[in-house]
Order: structure tokens, then C-alpha cells, then sequence
């Protein structure tokens, strides 16, 4: 029985003789995969969490500040499984989000290789950088973490629920927000050349992306009109073949 996935998992098996019509008491047995056959970091600049024109302002209440910037995007993976780190300028925590960060919602748009998907990202009013598709999103704020599929998905709508999300992981002190996914759950064994396209905004305490406004306010982004892609940083990771 081949072991492959990052981390550790605990499995059960039971031998069934049918000439006999027999089972095997059950064995349970835990399994571990500490190196990884996939690792790489991506690098992005700081400061320039100021949308894609480099004009947008982030809301001006008095608890946002530079939760948007990323600074760089590390991931390790083997089989099925796969964990992605985003290094923030800042994470802060002031009001008591269940997923260990505020003030910023990370919306990863994933592209399979061999799969078609499409390039609008719904409610961002924005496209896949480059000529990218993508096929599985997954959408992670204070209070919530989700994924969904590039099916049913248009420019005005998420599409289809996948019923599953990644676990979360914070170190304030480190200034991370990780995301480890357990691909077989949706059909993946191995995430060799695949992208990340990872996008940073704010949702409303609902999960309603924040409006853009030329003017801003309080709780508002500005610097571009209604419209306007919602995404002050961006960076594109792509997972290697080796």
C-alpha cells in the first residue's frame, strides 16, 4: 500500500477471503510523510498592496492597516496533500476571528493541469492573470473558510460548494497564514503544475466582498471607480514538476 501524502493521516484495513467468506479482525496503522517532493517560494514586493493601477487605499476605520501585503508564498506537498504559506506585512487578530486573522480576505484561485475551467473570478470583478483558467477556488476570511468549482461559476457567481475546505493556520508572531489542502478530496494525487493565483481584498463580517469607490471611507477601499477589480495584492505561485 503506497504512502505518498504530506503529514500524518491514520487509516484502517481489513483482508476479506472470499473462499473462505472471511474478513480479517480490522488493523488501524497511522503513516508519515515528513520530506516533501514539492517546495518552492515565490517572493513579492513589499508595499505594494495598492491594487493593480497602484492607486487603491485600503478602508480607513482604525484597524486597517497593512493586513493585504504579501511578502512571499512558500508551499510543500507530496501525494494528494499540500500546504501553502503566505508571509503578511501584518496579521492581526483584534477582533476575535476564529480563523486566527482579520482584515483581510485571501481568495486562491487554483488551475489543474488537463482540466478546463474559466477566467472571470466571480465577485471580484477581475480575470485570471495572464491567459490562466482556473477550476477550484478556495475563499478564507476571520470567520470563514470555503472552496467551490469553476462550475457554475460566472463574473456574479460563485459556483458549486465542494462541501470541504482546507485546515488554517496562523503565527502572529511569524506573521503566516497557512493553508494545507488534502487534494484526493477532490480528485487530486499529485499537485505538480499547478498554479496558485492568491488575491488579497476584505469581506464584510457576512462574507460580502467590500465595494470599491473612488472617494473610499471607513469600510469601503478607494482609489478606482465602482467596479474595478477588487484585489490589492496578487501573487501567482506555480507548484513544479520534479
Amino acid at each position: 500500500i503506497a504512502v505518498r501524502n504530506l503529514g500524518e493521516a491514520q487509516h484502517s484495513l481489513e483482508i476479506y477471503a472470499p473462499e473462505f467468506k472471511a474478513v480479517s479482525a480490522r488493523q488501524t496503522y497511522r503513516t508519515r510523510i515528513d520530506e516533501p517532493t514539492h517546495t518552492g517560494t515565490v517572493t513579492d514586493a513589499t508595499g505594494d498592496a495598492h491594487g493593480q493601477t497602484g492607486k487603491y487605499i485600503r478602508p480607513q476605520h482604525d484597524m486597517s492597516h497593512e493586513q493585504h501585503d504579501i511578502q512571499s508564498v512558500s508551499y510543500r506537498a507530496a501525494g494528494g496533500n499540500l500546504e501553502l504559506t503566505l508571509t503578511m506585512k501584518q496579521i492581526t487578530d483584534a477582533w476575535g476571528p476564529p480563523n486566527g486573522f482579520d482584515n483581510v480576505s485571501v481568495s486562491t484561485f487554483i488551475n489543474l493541469p488537463n482540466r478546463s475551467g474559466i477566467s472571470a473570478l466571480p465577485l471580484l470583478d477581475a480575470r485570471m492573470t495572464g491567459e490562466l483558467d482556473w477550476d477550484v477556488a478556495h475563499v478564507a476570511y476571520g470567520w470563514g473558510n470555503y472552496m467551490y468549482s469553476s462550475e457554475g461559476s460566472d463574473t456574479h457567481e460563485q459556483g458549486n460548494k465542494l462541501g470541504l475546505s482546507p485546515t488554517v493556520r496562523v503565527d502572529k508572531e511569524l506573521r503566516t497564514i497557512s493553508f494545507v489542502y488534502e487534494g484526493e478530496r477532490f480528485g487530486i494525487e499529485d499537485w505538480g503544475g499547478s498554479q496558485f493565483y492568491i488575491t488579497t481584498w476584505d469581506v464584510t463580517g457576512e462574507g460580502t466582498y467590500r465595494e470599491v469607490t473612488p472617494e473610499g471611507s471607513g469600510w469601503y477601499f478607494g482609489g478606482a471607480e465602482h467596479g474595478s477589480p477588487r484585489v490589492m495584492d496578487d501573487v501567482l505561485v506555480t507548484i513544479d514538476n520534479e
